[in-house]
């Protein structure tokens, strides 16, 4: 690998032995966790170079599929995942809890309801890695049948003018960047989990997708987050992350460790992505003048699909 990415590996037994700690009292509070559990729906528009075409996605990030979490709220996700009627679904990592027994096989079943006519990929995060490569192995094997596919250190073209790349886990897997470099008339997108990575992402990526911080998962008053599994702290602790490439790191819809948030609400995130070059053109004819693609993307007015067809 071009990058020494030793700095951010963590030893799985120290991982297992701090959460292991955690499991009497997230056992004591499992009763008391409403299912299925509240989720607030995040919407942003983005304005991409390079597309043709308008395109709508939703992330779900950082699921921790457990025996604490009922099918109940995996359902309820992945209900408003198609209701946003997306183009694309994507998964960034810690499917499964460090408490999944098994596969988790109801709450896992779930998944095979999420449809998108481009796909529903995902990527590996730290936690899929805390068990063992059979173990791994199967749950690649099951993604696959119920139609979601794991993106490790690859690109693949979605359509003539998008193309989505997918990373290997920061902390625990064996990520791979050369091949973010090579060049892309189309847009790209990357999927990942840590934005710890995000320093060394070439610039030309459209928009990179993250999760594992959990925007704290517990946030105090003036105390602000208590744990991000960040090594910058909360540099990325959530939200949009200034480029380039622009990024944004979702707080996810599970937990882990204690099953509860406080300060810091689960989410699922909907895109959607204009391209630029629709952009300048409906500017251009609102107000007949001539108008650069840089300053289109600067344009902050959301547009509707019907405006931008014409």
């Amino acid at each position: 690998m071009p990058f020494d990415l030793s700095e951010f590996k963590r030893p799985r037994q120290d991982a297992r032995m701090t959460r292991l700690l955690l499991a009497p009292l997230a056992n004591l509070l499992e009763p008391f966790i409403p299912s299925p559990r509240p989720f607030a729906v995040s919407c942003h528009e983005l304005k991409v170079r390079g597309l043709k075409s308008p395109l709508t996605l939703v992330q779900l990030s950082d699921l921790h599929l457990s025996p604490l979490l009922k099918p109940e709220s995996v359902a309820a996700w992945v209900d408003a995942s198609n209701a946003q009627a997306p183009d694309l679904i994507l998964i960034s990592g810690d499917i499964l809890d460090y408490r999944a027994r098994g596969l988790e096989d109801a709450s896992l079943a779930e998944l095979g309801r999420l449809s998108a006519p481009l796909g529903v990929w995902a990527s590996w995060g730290n936690q899929d890695y805390l068990r063992s490569e059979a173990e791994r192995r199967a749950l690649h094997d099951k993604l696959t049948d119920l139609g979601v596919r794991v993106l490790v250190n690859e690109a693949v073209p979605l359509r003539d003018d998008l193309t989505l790349a997918g990373l290997d886990d920061l902390l625990q897997g064996d990520p791979e960047l050369s091949f973010l470099k090579e060049p892309r008339d189309s847009a790209t997108l990357l999927l990942g989990h840590s934005p710890d990575v995000l320093p060394l992402l070439p610039e030309t990526l459209d928009l990179a997708l993250f999760g594992h911080t959990h925007g704290g998962q517990i946030r105090l008053p003036l105390v602000g987050a208590l744990k991000t599994s960040s090594k910058y702290g909360q540099r990325y602790l959530e939200g949009w992350q200034d480029g380039p490439p622009r990024a944004y790191v979702s707080r996810g819809l599970g937990t882990t460790g204690l099953p509860l948030r406080i300060g810091s609400g689960a989410e699922l995130v909907v895109m959607r992505l204009i391209p630029v070059t629709q952009v300048r053109k409906r500017l251009i004819a609102l107000h007949r003048v001539e108008i650069s693609d840089e300053e289109a993307a600067e344009a902050l007015r959301p547009f509707t699909d019907e405006e931008l067809d014409f």
